[in-house]
């Protein structure tokens, strides 16, 4: 019999030869074998739930020893721990499922186990939310406030001197102008930023598709000075292959770095006063502002890196929406310009469709 550890470990491992990125693989740590975390305050050295509980953690806590018994109660019990919103259950199911799905492959459960834990555990339906952005007059005040910004305020404030804002300007410019997700901006490598002579443009290799076909994106000549001049960090730290890390730690631990930052430039901004602020809004904010401006949604989602035009209309279908009215309003104009009118149209289309 395989105990739920074993399992685990298998699938994970599994998981790191079928070439899982780093993010998605600390993604599965938590779900399935991450244990509680210990409160450095608590006295007694009692153990706390966290935001969620891993499946190890939670197999422990019950007794469960061995896969065979993850019946489908159990599972369920196990989902109702999931303090997190309805995407990153939804999420976390899948990751479960495929869990399950793996030890079934691998003739640890019955035949069709997997099939009958799937439905019954059912779907989690995601509650659908409108992407945040930046309006341009917010976009402004965000810029502005990095020439305010200091990493040390509490010293600069006596010399008149900011350090970090030039820093945190050239991420943030960086992100605005070409989609990138915030881990992918703060480890980007120098060589990527190129100057394509026969255009006479700056470009950012994004990513590689999985034919080594690279993916670029053309950049603003200001967001390319800025990455050019960027400076070092507040204690002198830099490094000759990165722009904004100095490749020593973990990526996951330079992009909590830069969220704090983040964070108390939205309250300088005075962004956070009026709505919940975040990184990736940038990202969504080159998205929003691309399509709007006419940018087909294809290409967008191409930039964007996703798997499918389908995914990129999901998350910008309002205004996908308000471009496609933008260009129904342009056609209609065309109408009156060449004698047309809105009624006149519908019956010469109607004249056409009966040969009349």
């Amino acid at each position: 019999m395989v105990t739920v550890t074993h399992a685990v470990d298998a699938y994970m491992t599994d998981a790191a030869d079928r070439n899982n990125g780093e993010s998605s693989l600390y993604k599965k740590e938590g779900v399935f074998r991450r244990r509680l975390r210990t409160d450095p305050k608590n006295r007694a050295g009692e153990k706390i739930e966290s935001r969620s509980m891993s499946l190890i953690a939670f197999c422990e806590s019950k007794g469960i020893r061995f896969v065979y018994e993850l019946t489908l109660a159990a599972l369920r019990e196990w989902r109702g721990t999931w303090k997190v919103n309805s995407l990153v259950r939804y999420k976390r199911q899948g990751s479960l499922l495929g869990f399950i799905w793996f030890c079934e492959r691998s003739e640890w459960l019955p035949q069709n186990y997997a099939l009958n834990i799937t439905k019954g555990l059912g779907k989690i339906e995601v509650k659908a939310t409108q992407t945040g952005y930046f309006m341009p007059d917010q976009y402004r005040r965000l810029i502005d406030a990095t020439y305010a910004y200091s990493d040390r305020p509490s010293v600069d404030k006596h010399d008149g001197m900011t350090v970090g804002g030039e820093r945190v300007r050239a991420l943030t410019e960086l992100m605005r102008w070409t989609g990138l997700r915030i881990r992918d901006a703060v480890t980007l490598e120098r060589i990527r930023l190129q100057h394509d002579q026969y255009a006479d443009e700056w470009r950012v290799i994004l990513y590689q598709r999985k034919t080594g076909e690279p993916v670029y994106c053309p950049v603003p000549p200001h967001v390319a000075d800025l990455l050019n001049a960027v400076p070092a960090s507040q204690k002198g730290n830099t490094n000759e292959r990165y722009f904004f890390w100095t490749g020593n730690g973990a990526p996951k631990t330079i992009v909590s770095n830069w969220q704090r930052t983040y964070k108390k430039l939205f309250v300088l901004a005075g962004l956070s006063a009026e709505m919940r602020c975040y990184p990736h809004m940038l990202r969504d904010t080159f998205a929003v502002e691309a399509i709007l401006s006419g940018m087909s949604v294809d290409i967008v989602s191409k930039i964007l890196g996703h798997s499918s035009i389908r995914v990129t209309e999901k998350h910008y279908m309002p205004w996908v929406r308000a471009r496609q009215e933008s260009l129904n309003t342009a056609v209609r104009r065309s109408w009156e310009a060449q004698g047309v009118g809105a009624s006149s149209a519908k019956v010469i289309n109607i004249k056409r469709r009966t040969g009349g």
